[in-house]
C-alpha cells in the first residue's frame, strides 16, 4: 500500500512495525515529507478537502511525526526552511494537508494532540522569569513563544472550523466528531502519538497537556451542537482558551496571581496572534473570505 511505503520512507519505521522510526530524520526522510506535504497540499486552494481517506491517518501520523518543523512553520511567517528538519512546505501547504485529514476526527485530534504536547514541552523550559517584568512588558523570549503557539493554535482551530461548517447539515458527521472529541477518548489517542521517547514530556508539561486538551476537547463538543448550525463564533475560541488554561497554570506554577498584570499582557498579546492567523488560514491556505 502506498499509505505504509510513503510512511517507511519518511520515517524510517518497517510497516509490518519490526523497525521503528529513525530520529532524527536524515536528509532524504526530510525530503520525501516536504514532497509528499508540497504535493498533497498543491500550490493554490480549492483541492484541501479532496486528499485520500486512505491518506488520512497516515499523513496525521507523518506531521505529527515531524511535529517540532510543523509546529515551526505554523507558529511563524518562515524566511527559509524550518528548524530542526529543514522542511520547505508553505504553511498554506502544510493547513490544505491538515484540512484533508479532518474529514476523519481521529487523525485530525492526533495532529491537535501531537501540537499541544509540543507547545507544552516547549513552555516548561521557562523558569519564573517567563513573568518578570522587563521594562513593563513580560519576559521577549516568553512573549514570543506565547504568540507563536497561539498562531499555531489558530491555524488549527481554522481548519476545524472549516471542517464542521462544510458538514454543517450532516448529522451522522457532528455526532462522530462529538465522540472523537471527548476527553477520555482524546486522551486514547495519546498513545497513537510518536517520539515519546525521543522527545519525553516532563511530568510538569504533561500537566500543560491536560489541562489543555481537557479544555479543547469540551470547548469543541459544546461548540459543535450550536456553530454547525450556524453560529460560528466559538469555533474560533477552542484554541483561544486553550492558551489561556496553560497560561493559567503556568502562572499557578510559579505563585503569580491571575490578576497580575504581564499576565494579562501575555494573554491579550495571545488573542491578537490567535485571530490573526485564523483570518491568514482561511484567506491563504483555504480561499475563504
Amino acid at each position: 500500500m502506498f499509505s505504509q511505503v510513503l510512511e517507511a520512507a519518511a520515517t524510517g519505521r518497517d510497516p509490518d512495525g519490526s523497525q521503528p522510526p529513525v530520529r532524527p530524520h536524515d536528509a532524504t526522510m526530510t525530503r520525501i515529507m516536504d514532497t509528499a506535504l508540497s504535493t498533497l497540499g498543491d500550490d493554490k486552494a480549492g483541492n484541501q478537502n479532496n486528499l485520500s481517506p486512505a491518506l488520512r491517518r497516515p499523513m496525521a501520523g507523518l506531521i505529527s511525526e515531524y511535529v517540532a518543523d510543523t509546529h515551526d512553520i505554523l507558529s511563524k511567517d518562515l524566511p527559509g526552511p524550518s528548524e530542526p528538519g529543514g522542511l520547505n512546505t508553505t504553511r498554506e501547504q502544510l493547513l490544505r494537508v491538515i484540512r484533508g485529514t479532518a474529514e476523519d476526527p481521529e487523525s485530525y485530534s492526533l495532529i491537535h494532540l501531537s501540537e499541544t504536547r509540543e507547545v507544552a514541552r516547549r513552555m516548561a523550559e521557562y523558569g519564573p522569569e517567563a513573568f518578570k517584568d522587563v521594562n513593563g512588558r513580560p519576559d521577549p523570549k516568553f512573549e514570543s513563544f506565547v504568540n507563536e503557539a497561539s498562531k499555531a493554535f489558530g491555524a488549527l482551530d481554522a481548519v476545524q472550523a472549516d471542517t464542521i461548517t462544510d458538514h454543517k447539515s450532516d448529522e451522522q458527521f457532528k455526532v462522530n466528531w462529538k465522540a472523537k472529541m471527548d476527553y477520555h477518548y482524546v486522551g486514547t489517542i495519546a498513545n497513537m502519538l510518536p517520539g515519546t521517547s525521543w522527545l519525553p514530556v516532563g511530568d510538569i508539561a504533561q500537566r500543560y497537556v491536560d489541562v489543555a486538551t481537557s479544555d479543547w476537547a469540551n470547548q469543541v463538543n459544546s461548540a459543535i451542537d450550536t456553530k454547525a448550525q450556524g453560529d460560528l463564533s466559538s469555533l474560533y475560541t477552542t484554541g483561544q482558551s486553550q492558551m489561556q488554561v496553560m497560561l493559567k497554570e503556568k502562572a499557578d506554577q510559579f505563585g503569580v496571581p491571575q490578576r497580575d498584570i504581564l499576565l494579562g499582557q501575555l494573554t491579550d498579546s495571545a488573542n491578537v496572534h490567535y485571530y490573526t492567523s485564523i483570518t491568514q488560514a482561511h484567506n491563504a491556505a483555504f480561499g475563504k473570505a
